[in-house]
């Protein structure tokens, strides 16, 4: 079954779980991308029992969270699934990682270099966390130290492992990333800095390298009303965020974007 069968009959699995007349004794393992992660961890949950993850492709935090994002049959995003605990072991071959397409490498680092900013806003921010509390000065720390690591190794990293690809939903955090540091009005500087990493490792900074060139503004604003909805994470921002102003900086990401790749 591929990735997003399996994704899509999450649901008929937890069912089936529930309706066998067996019953789940042993801690499952999973091993294989994000999306086979998600499924595995949404029957772990409904068993109550701990889960062991092995991933195969580095492309997402998903083997070491406690979240699970559920897509529709179509491939559209549907919801995020929290569960109350982390996988209870993640084991890791470099040797596998590494032989998987570069461009899953690419995805994942862009995935943790948006971490330290994303921690940074919600601890300034004093909002809740998922779990019910307050960001943590540790976990600003280990951020910080990750973002640090990606940045330093993070392109020597991408070359030693060059290959094909093939997925690209992943990749989408580092332009969501640039459009975030945009609408915070961060200095040039950084938002720069940024974009010139990502494209060093070979991840999206424009519309265009997203499959979106000539998008238009009634398109981007469907996108802007989507994320702004009620309990995004997006609210966890300093300020009020809206659709507009969600859209601009989509808009002024590219315009950096395009700009830096012409220079």
């Amino acid at each position: 079954m591929t990735a997003k069968g399996l994704v899509e009959s999450a649901d008929k699995i937890v069912k089936s779980v529930f309706c066998s007349p067996f019953r789940c004794t042993q801690d499952p393992g999973v091993t294989g991308g994000g999306k086979v992660i998600d499924t595995a961890r949404t029957v772990s949950n409904a068993c109550n029992l701990p889960v062991v993850s092995c991933p195969t492709v580095a492309a997402s935090d998903a083997p070491t969270s406690a979240l699970s994002v559920i897509h529709t049959p179509e491939g559209n995003f549907k919801t995020d699934v929290f569960y109350k605990h982390n996988p209870s072991l993640v084991l890791v071959d470099t040797r596998v990682i590494a032989s998987a397409p570069v461009r899953f490498l690419s995805a994942g680092i862009g995935d943790g270099l948006a971490t330290m900013y994303e921690a940074d806003t919600v601890f300034k921010s004093g909002k809740l966390n998922f779990r019910g509390g307050h960001t943590t000065v540790t976990a600003r720390v280990v951020a910080k130290t990750s973002h640090d690591a990606l940045t330093e190794h993070g392109a020597q990293a991408c070359d030693a492992v060059s290959s094909n690809a093939l997925d690209d939903h992943v990749e989408k955090v580092a332009s969501g990333l640039i459009s975030q540091l945009f609408m915070e009005r961060q200095d040039s500087v950084l938002l720069e800095e940024v974009v010139r990493f990502c494209s060093s490792v070979n991840l999206p900074t424009t519309l265009a390298d997203n499959g979106l060139d000539g998008v238009s503004d009634a398109d981007l604003q469907k996108v802007a009303v989507r994320a702004t909805q009620p309990g995004e994470t997006i609210h966890n921002e300093l300020f009020e965020v809206t659709p507009p102003m969600v859209g601009d900086a989509i808009r002024q990401a590219d315009t950096l974007g395009r700009s830096l790749a012409a220079s």
